[in-house]
């Protein structure tokens, strides 16, 4: 259970910093 909850956060956080850093990248534009 620890290592899926582990994957879980890693998943969504890889996720939150693409799409952060594309939002970024259109405001800076």
């Amino acid at each position: 259970m620890a290592l899926a909850k582990l994957g879980a956060i890693a998943l969504i956080r890889t996720f939150l910093n693409y799409f952060l850093g594309k939002e970024l990248k259109n405001l800076r534009t």
